[in-house]
């Protein structure tokens, strides 16, 4: 049997989302001036919902439109944090291995000589 399920139409779907955008833009901007638009969107507008065929609602699509920008949002501040994790640990890794390449080299415990500088600089008051 053949499938009778309609395949979507890329093209359509492009044009209906370039026409949701320029919406989308047009509010943004209206909202910025203050200006708010209470009509209704006429039946020749080519925005459309897609899967309906019915005048997509303007005031629904700004507000799907600023709910994934702030989704994205979110999400390039989460993996910028994760970012910042990371590196911190490489640093603190890098300078550990430093910290114990030196100490092999003095010949000293790991950080004792971190300790005896710092005992030098401020001496304990029993040691004056």
């Amino acid at each position: 049997m053949k499938s009778t399920k309609r395949k979507p139409n890329i093209a359509s779907f492009a044009s209906e989302a370039e026409s949701r955008l320029a919406t989308t833009h047009q509010l943004v901007e209206d909202m910025a001036k203050g200006n708010t638009r209470s009509e209704k969107p006429s039946e020749d507008d080519s925005s459309t919902n897609v899967r309906s065929g019915k005048p997509a609602n303007s005031r629904s699509v700004v507000v799907r439109a600023t709910e994934g920008l702030v989704r994205l949002e979110q999400q390039r501040r989460r993996r910028a944090l994760l970012r910042s994790f990371i590196l911190l640990g490489i640093v603190l890794a890098i300078g550990y291995a430093i910290h114990l390449a030196l100490s092999t080299w003095l010949g000293m415990e790991p950080l004792t000589h971190v300790w005896e500088l710092i005992r030098v600089r401020l001496p304990l008051e029993n040691e004056v």
